[in-house]
């Protein structure tokens, strides 16, 4: 189930000439706030759970994680 998507602010993030990234920090926030908190799903942490370290250890971004990894 999804209920937002970076692809849904494409084109306002390109109508405001920002860069593409842009679109994926509101979930990046959220994201990493669910990580910070132990907050995940316990099979979405097992399955990224490389990632969440790095993001743990601050060396990837939430934004960026979305921005990399995930369906847009």
């Amino acid at each position: 189930m999804s209920y937002d998507k970076a692809k849904y602010h494409f084109e306002s993030v390109q109508k405001e000439g920002l860069d593409m990234i842009q679109a994926y920090v509101h979930s990046g926030f959220y994201l990493g706030w669910l990580i910070d908190n132990d907050l995940l799903d316990e099979e979405f942490a097992d399955d990224c759970d490389e990632d969440i370290a790095l993001f743990k250890r601050r060396e990837i971004t939430a934004r960026g994680y979305f921005n990399d990894s995930m369906e847009y």
